[in-house]
């Protein structure tokens, strides 16, 4: 290891290919691991990087800590020196999104770090051809909202992000955090989102805006995380609208089912509601992480 805590540089715009070839490479299904992620939330986490032997290392310096290294899987003894260059800078040392499969391929870790695993960030996995399709039981409500919004709006439809678009997400996003309390408003996620749409066409990211045949009333933003899985970074909707939820999410699985296998509809981050949202549809699996945290 040759490379010091200085050699870090800000993840930004000129990164996108090379970072994006790592990330590619190893086809992490982790919505930690991607690329508009890194870049549309660095004004709220700061993420730097930097290319060591063959591995691309991120740290974030909002949550002063290094996200597990993408590339061949890295000796618990060669990560712990990692881990003890953050800690030379004030840092705890902690290195998250870690995937179970380390754990088990060096169960030595134990030596170097203490693992800890917390459900509120694990990612939740869906098949993309059963959100589309929503058949069986489970998915009942979720039909019968959608035979609603149709009912209701007949002359719907979807509108892609693209230089046309743009300005109709943006409008929806700026009366959408309008109508939130201010001691409410998710300040994080909006910079996150404001930066999403200023720069999708450099990062990557592509939308849906769905439309009452009246105004926007919800929109998603996604991008490629692996050969077979995209991720949903953003979905928002007027709540005001009975079935739009469901249509945009609905809309999201049918755009990409030719494209991907599964999505990635990120965390819940321990909030209830997020938490019963993303389990009514019923995901194929708990994408799990680990946390490390250096031993004295």
């Amino acid at each position: 290891m040759t490379a010091t805590f200085a050699d870090f540089r800000k993840v930004g715009l000129n990164d996108r290919d090379q970072i994006r070839q790592y990330l590619f490479r190893y086809q992490s299904m982790s919505c930690e691991q991607n690329y508009c992620n890194m870049f549309n939330w660095s004004p709220e986490y700061r993420y730097h990087w930097l290319i060591a032997d063959d591995r691309l290392l991120v740290r974030l310096d909002g949550e002063q800590v290094l996200m597990f290294p993408c590339g061949k899987f890295m000796p618990p003894e060669q990560l712990r020196r990692w881990s003890d260059l953050l800690r030379e800078q004030g840092w705890s040392g902690e290195i998250y999104d870690v995937p179970p499969e380390y754990l088990a391929y060096y169960p030595d870790y134990r030596r170097y770090f203490t693992a800890t695993s917390d459900a509120d960030t694990w990612d939740y996995i869906y098949v993309t051809e059963k959100l589309y399709t929503l058949a069986g039981p489970k998915l009942r409500k979720k039909r019968n909202h959608l035979a609603h919004f149709e009912r209701e709006f007949p002359h719907w439809l979807v509108l892609p992000l693209n230089d046309d678009t743009v300005g109709e997400f943006e409008q929806f996003v700026a009366g959408y955090y309008g109508d939130i309390r201010p001691e409410h408003l998710p300040e994080d996620d909006y910079t996150a989102l404001e930066n999403g749409l200023e720069f999708y066409a450099y990062t990557g990211l592509e939308g849906l805006a769905l439309h009452n045949s009246d105004r926007v009333v919800a929109i998603a933003l996604f991008s490629r995380q692996s050969d077979d899985t995209y991720t949903v970074h953003f979905e928002k909707f007027d709540r005001t609208i009975p079935g739009a939820s469901q249509m945009i999410n609905h809309q999201t699985a049918a755009h990409l089912r030719s494209r991907c296998r599964y999505l990635n509809r990120e965390q819940d981050m321990g909030l209830p509601g997020l938490r019963r949202a993303k389990h009514s549809y019923d995901p194929e699996f708990m994408l799990q992480d680990y946390r490390l945290m250096p031993r004295d």
